[in-house]
């Protein structure tokens, strides 16, 4: 199997296995710079970058609940789109990858896989996941943006790094055994002496 397409048939295991109207022009995440801090103090002082944090999150829930619907609230994909376009200008990673879902179907918005694209860079570099798998299989395919191997193993293997990191962290790759996988020529004298034994093993019951 190719090298790039081991690297997507393994970031894309692990990935399973962890599971876990819009602006013409979408904002660079970066729009919060009052450097204002936080007073400490028996009542702290809610700074402008936590509150754009919280406001963020929360638009981005409103987005989710008017693009399923709720007990409470009915599906209204137009509602979710302008939610999903307020917290993506405030650099919501989650937020960018939905508007670039939006743009690649064209649910609520024009069609448009040029600003979808542009939104799933947005999201990678906020570390969003799924823009960042979205991005190596459109370079791996060459879909809408440059074919390129190796452009799609990067973005595989920061998804691939940050699932290793959490396994990692959770203790479970502890007891997992360690092989050196980039010793080519062991791995292959090793595949070797197993291919010798099996075909001695076949002679010996066929009594050769």
């Amino acid at each position: 199997m190719p090298f790039c397409g081991c690297i997507f048939f393994i970031s894309v295991v692990l990935l399973v296995i962890s599971v876990e109207g819009a602006s013409e022009q979408p904002s660079h995440p970066s729009v919060i710079v009052d450097n204002t801090k936080k007073i400490d103090g028996p009542e702290s002082v809610e700074t402008p970058q936590s509150a754009a944090a919280q406001d963020r999150e929360e638009l981005y829930e409103l987005g989710l609940n008017y693009t399923h619907g709720t007990e409470t609230l009915d599906r209204d994909l137009n509602a979710a789109a302008g939610y999903f376009n307020e917290s993506s200008n405030l650099g919501h990673g989650g937020a960018q990858f939905m508007m670039a879902l939006f743009y690649t179907n064209g649910l609520a918005v024009p069609k448009n896989e040029a600003k979808a694209v542009l939104y799933l860079h947005f999201a990678a570099m906020n570390g969003n996941t799924h823009a960042q798998l979205a991005l190596a299989n459109r370079h791996y395919y060459g879909y809408a943006v440059v074919k390129s191997c190796q452009t799609s193993v990067k973005y595989y293997r920061k998804v691939a790094d940050k699932v290793a990191r959490l396994y990692k962290d959770s203790g479970v790759l502890a007891h997992v055994e360690k092989t050196r996988l980039n010793d080519d020529g062991a791995l292959q004298q090793r595949q070797t002496d197993e291919d010798i034994m099996q075909y001695y093993q076949y002679s010996a019951d066929k009594g050769d």
